[in-house]
């Protein structure tokens, strides 16, 4: 799965793009809503908490964090933001939607990515790694829209 974020100045909106999917806008408030709470919710749920003297949730995080983001076995790069430079007019040959929700959820490793668009729901799967490295990229994109995101943990920035 390939996914797209990018930031536009006309708009002052982040769209998103799955593979060949339209377009997606994503509206500042509605990512100060998600960012935080999601990388909270990837903090309470670090791996390693039943383990007896297991060290604090804020250090385990970091570990994983570190480890979504670090070289592949293969040696590559995992894919955390594509350098793609932003829209075509291809890009907008179908509407450009506005996301109103989007939630997550965790089931141990795995995650649901819940994205709702004109009253219809994209539920994307990921695994814990994954979810990381969407987060970041999204992060990652509203940092060079300038835009300031509230409860964001240190591990994180």
């Amino acid at each position: 799965m390939n996914y797209t974020f990018g930031y536009s100045a006309s708009e002052d909106r982040v769209w998103f793009k799955l593979d060949k999917s339209p377009c997606y806008w994503l509206t500042r408030k509605l990512l100060e809503k998600f960012i935080g709470p999601s990388a909270s919710l990837l903090e309470k749920t670090a791996p390693g908490g039943d383990i007896p003297r297991a060290l604090p949730s804020k250090e385990r995080i970091k570990i994983d964090h570190q480890e979504a983001l670090a070289p592949m076995d293969d040696g590559s790069e995992p894919i955390v933001m594509n350098k793609r430079s932003g829209l075509t007019s291809k890009d907008f040959e179908q509407k450009s939607l506005l996301i109103s929700c989007i939630k997550a959820s965790a089931n141990d490793l795995n995650w649901k990515l819940v994205i709702t668009v004109d009253s219809k729901n994209i539920v994307l799967n990921l695994s814990r790694l994954d979810f990381h490295r969407l987060l970041q990229a999204l992060f990652l994109t509203v940092s060079k829209a300038g835009w300031a995101m509230p409860n964001v943990p240190e591990w994180f920035d």
